[in-house]
């Protein structure tokens, strides 16, 4: 317990310590944004202790929610604060350490398995934050052109990680430049031994013409779909059972199975 707690401290002297930036870059700026980095990775390499310790008391679904509205807060108060700062050297160095960190938060998981509902709720939230970090980006552009362009990089930048996290939380990969019909795709594949099994064409969550494979003992399965022209690789399972970590991970072994593919007409399964 009183480990946990220096964890906490020291996550929050991290960005108490950001207050005493001087306004304009020198070598003071480096030093403290040094010294709160430090004193940042002291907590975030113990997090999982810590996630551990927290998910036993509010449960590990509501631990997962908290960090990722932990990471999206540190973001916005750091953009927030970059044109309050007017877009300064300390409100530089603050939205790119909050940028960093809130990814950080984000991109940690509290336990062993995963609910498939609440974190494509939380994608869904991730992709709303992506388009106020955008309404900001243009903000910032139209209010001050000298000083808002190089905030608006940055703000852009941030808005990549975010998209990124939400695709990951998505559970749903994109294949680019697939054009192989979902019924082509089945025949094609059928003879190549996947940990789901072969495939077979059906309807999953609305989609009517979906390739299939699984579900596996778990009640895990994959399958793909086209839309928008866009062929989409997808993770679920039934009747909203828990995925372990263990099963989310095929989910990257059949992208890279159908990338392939895309890019060289090989059908193999790593």
């Amino acid at each position: 317990m009183k480990n946990n707690w220096i964890n906490v401290l020291a996550l929050l002297l991290s960005y108490v310590v950001l207050f005493f930036l001087p306004r304009n870059l020198t070598v003071t700026s480096y030093v403290i944004l040094g010294i709160s980095i430090f004193l940042f990775m002291i907590g975030y390499f113990r997090l999982n202790i810590m996630y551990v310790w927290i998910s036993e008391l509010i449960g590990y679904r509501m631990t997962n929610v908290l960090s990722d509205i932990l990471g999206m807060g540190l973001m916005a108060f750091g953009t927030v604060y970059l044109y309050l700062s007017h877009s300064n050297g300390k409100g530089m160095v603050v939205i790119f350490l909050l940028m960093m960190e809130g990814l950080a938060f984000m991109g940690t998981s509290a336990g062993e398995v995963i609910d498939l509902k609440v974190d494509r709720r939380m994608a869904f939230a991730m992709r709303l934050f992506a388009l106020c970090l955008i309404a900001f980006a243009v903000f910032y552009i139209i209010t001050d052109i000298e000083k808002g362009l190089p905030s608006a990089v940055l703000i852009l930048i941030e808005l990549v990680m975010v998209l990124i996290m939400s695709n990951i939380n998505a559970h749903k990969e994109r294949i680019a430049k697939m054009k192989t019909s979902v019924k082509e795709l089945c025949e094609k594949f059928g003879n190549v031994k996947t940990a789901f099994g072969e495939p077979r064409v059906g309807e999953v969550d609305g989609h009517k013409e979906c390739i299939i494979y699984g579900p596996n003992e778990n009640g895990v399965y994959i399958y793909g779909y086209y839309m928008l022209g866009q062929f989409i690789l997808a993770l679920e399972s039934e009747e909203n059972r828990e995925v372990s970590n263990e099963d989310a991970e095929v989910l990257d072994r059949y992208k890279e199975m159908y990338e392939n593919y895309a890019a060289s007409g090989k059908m193999k399964f790593s």
